[in-house]
């Protein structure tokens, strides 16, 4: 896609710069609703440039370059009290889901792409000693031998190129202070429930049976939400954006219909 689509900009949040992009609507369009792309674990914004044109046509998309201050990237792209449709990736589900329990008035519905919630597993134990030994190698050895023991968790991979640039992330600092953080903590997900914010949960035709795909189904059943399959593997929407992007119109679809169903129950 030509990068002349793209607009960026900065913002700050806690002492810190925040790079965003998004694709403005064209010229006399109005009242989009924002969709909003949360980078996972080491994840750069750049991973989801190729997937945000093909959702033009519904939303204003947007992403950013580090996943915990959405509230602020919001406000800094002028949605103001805008509810928000979400898309999160791997780890960046931790944080939908977290902002989901503490700012449900302002999520419209969210998309939760193969997040890893280990703590929910039957196997808990074996795949946090797992990810203790990723941590405990980089710190011994460096990043390399990490993610020598973190990058067979990732089905789905054999025979594709690794499509490498900005949008493979920061595998340093992801090792240093992501890696720990978004393995070990579980957002409150009783207030995700009692709030009824409108979630999904998705998985990869490839990926198999990665403990990321068996958190969605720990996770989906606490919630009471629905699963979907989606085509590619952990980062699908970079290998296959149009069919990824196709997929996620229909489930954002369904939620709304959902949502429309339930108000008319209740007489809304």
């Amino acid at each position: 896609m030509s990068p002349s689509i793209f607009t960026s900009g900065t913002t700050s949040s806690e002492g810190c710069t925040i790079h965003f992009t998004t694709i403005l609507p064209i010229a006399g369009e109005t009242g989009k609703p924002p969709l909003i792309f949360v980078p996972g674990g080491s994840g750069h914004s750049n991973q989801f440039l190729d997937i945000m044109p093909y959702l033009t046509s519904r939303f204003q998309p947007a992403t950013y370059s580090r996943p915990r201050d959405l509230l602020a990237v919001s406000d800094a792209l002028g949605f103001g009290n805008k509810k928000l449709y979400l898309f999160s990736s791997s780890g960046g589900g931790i944080i939908a889901l977290q902002l989901a329990a503490t700012h449900p008035e302002r999520v419209a519905h969210f998309i939760a792409h193969e997040t890893p919630c280990a703590s929910l597993l039957p196997d808990c134990e074996k795949v946090l000693n797992l990810l203790f030994d990723v941590y405990a190698a980089y710190i011994s050895d460096g990043a390399t031998a990490g993610y020598n023991l973190f990058l067979p968790r990732f089905p789905g991979y054999d025979g594709l190129p690794r499509l490498g640039g900005a949008a493979e992330g920061d595998e340093d600092r992801f090792l240093k202070y992501e890696l720990l953080p978004l393995s070990l903590y579980t957002p409150d997900l009783r207030r995700v429930k009692e709030s009824g914010v409108s979630v999904a949960f998705t998985y990869g035709k490839l990926s198999l049976d990665a403990s990321f795909v068996r958190s969605t189904i720990e996770l989906a059943s606490v919630l009471g939400c629905h699963r979907y399959l989606v085509p590619g593997n952990h980062t699908g929407f970079r290998y296959v954006p149009e069919a990824f992007a196709t997929e996620m119109l229909k489930i954002f679809g369904e939620l709304e219909e959902k949502e429309r169903m339930r108000s008319v129950q209740l007489g809304f």
